[in-house]
């Protein structure tokens, strides 16, 4: 996905044209992040709210575990058999290539029928007695007993059997009339540790369902985000992010900024949010950029320039936000393309692309970087941080000038390209 843009660019000064290259990425990018989230499940790292953490007894632990694995596999079988009757009645196009866009589509039951025995093969506790063993079966079945509008529609059509009719319209009912009831039951087995894609999928399915929608509604609209042209910048800033993480490009960026700043009072908590900044802007998450660099900051904060540990914990939380909205920031991404396809479905006219909402975000995040230095600055003459002088030999060395020049050059070409592109 990285390699054929970079390819396309290449080529463009030879007149060399790459057919198809933007249809397949943005399919690719429904497959891949489809079979990623597979290898989520095998892993156990679907993001989730575990508060069943503070429970002291293990036992409730173990069974809250259970129950929330099972009903994550009761989602994840509806998914399935509702984007088997999105395949077969409401996917539309034909692809590109003379390659139909329902071989594409595939993954989607694919992925959530895995998904689906995963949770429901992970949920048991080791020792299991024989009755338990029957729960993820159970699961199973309650999940396509659920998804019967989606079942009839496979094997009837529009027109099931009278009897089979009356039970669809029977379902509907009970969406219609127990959807805020099921709703809190979400929020609660969300608080308890179920998976947040399952539980947000549930609300979403019953909503759907209470006004009358088909069971393709969900895929459609699953379909429509992961197909959306905006969406493939996602994983080319995502891997652009994990270059940076995991070289030592983030210890390079410290080291020069440490010594361009450190002779001013709060110059390392100016360093720290600028660094901060840039790197969340590019890795699309404060929590990678912690993990990146929080280390070394906290180290140099709090070991050598003698701020307090709670001080600089605080303040490597709070900035590495900042980044977050800064272009090519993914969260802006997801809202721009989100605020989008919402007003598209409306029927209302959508007049911001992707780069407004860049240019929107880039003042606000002005005003936090400027707020949080200003802080910074006040804070280390309140605590009477001493300075460093400023090291002419340090500031000019090679890595730390290339790692600035880089910065800048960077923050500087996306500049160009936005307001070139806006105005």
């Amino acid at each position: 996905m990285a390699i054929l843009p970079v390819l396309t660019v290449l080529l463009r000064p030879f007149n060399i044209v790459i057919p198809y290259t933007r249809q397949f990425l943005i399919r690719l990018f429904l497959v891949a992040g489809l079979f990623a989230a597979m290898l989520t499940t095998r892993a156990k790292e679907h993001i989730s709210i575990v508060l069943i953490q503070y429970a002291k007894n293990e036992k409730i632990k173990e069974s809250l575990s259970c129950i929330t694995g099972l009903l994550s596999s009761f989602i994840a079988i509806i998914l399935f058999w509702n984007s088997v009757s999105f395949i077969k009645y409401s996917i539309s196009g034909r692809g590109f290539a003379n390659v139909p866009d329902w071989i594409f589509a595939l993954a989607m039951p694919i992925a959530y029928g895995v998904i689906a025995l995963r949770f429901a093969a992970y949920s048991m506790p080791r020792k299991t007695k024989h009755w338990q063993a029957i729960l993820p079966v159970l699961a199973i079945l309650l999940g396509t007993a659920a998804a019967f509008p989606a079942v009839a529609k496979i094997i009837w059509g529009f027109d099931p059997p009278g009897i089979f009719f009356h039970i669809v319209n029977w379902q509907y009912d009970i969406a219609l009339i127990a959807k805020t009831p099921i709703i809190l039951f979400f929020i609660v087995a969300a608080l308890s540790g179920t998976s947040i894609f399952a539980a947000i999928g549930g609300i979403a399915m019953v909503m759907l369902q209470a006004a009358g929608g088909e069971p393709d509604a969900a895929p459609i609209q699953i379909y429509s985000a992961l197909t959306d042209p905006d969406i493939i910048a996602i994983p080319l800033f995502t891997l652009t992010g994990f270059f940076l993480s995991e070289s030592k490009a983030g210890e390079r960026l410290v080291a020069a900024f440490r010594s361009f700043f450190s002779w001013i009072p709060g110059g390392m908590i100016i360093a720290t949010v600028v660094i901060c900044a840039f790197f969340t802007s590019f890795t699309g998450a404060s929590g990678i950029t912690i993990l990146a660099l929080g280390g070394i900051l906290y180290t140099i904060l709090s070991e050598k320039s003698g701020y307090p540990a709670k001080f600089s914990i605080g303040l490597l939380t709070s900035v590495g936000c900042i980044g977050l909205l800064f272009p090519p920031s993914l969260p802006i991404i997801l809202l721009g393309t989100s605020t989008n396809s919402i007003l598209y479905f409306m029927g209302e006219t959508v007049k911001y692309s992707i780069i407004d909402f860049f240019l929107g975000g880039i003042i606000p995040g002005i005003i936090l970087v400027i707020a949080m230095i200003i802080f910074g600055v006040i804070a280390s003459v309140k605590v009477k941080i001493p300075v460093e002088p400023f090291k002419a030999k340090e500031a000019g060395a090679g890595n730390g000038c290339n790692a600035v020049a880089a910065s800048v050059g960077i923050f500087a070409v996306l500049a160009l390209q936005l307001f070139r592109r806006r105005y």
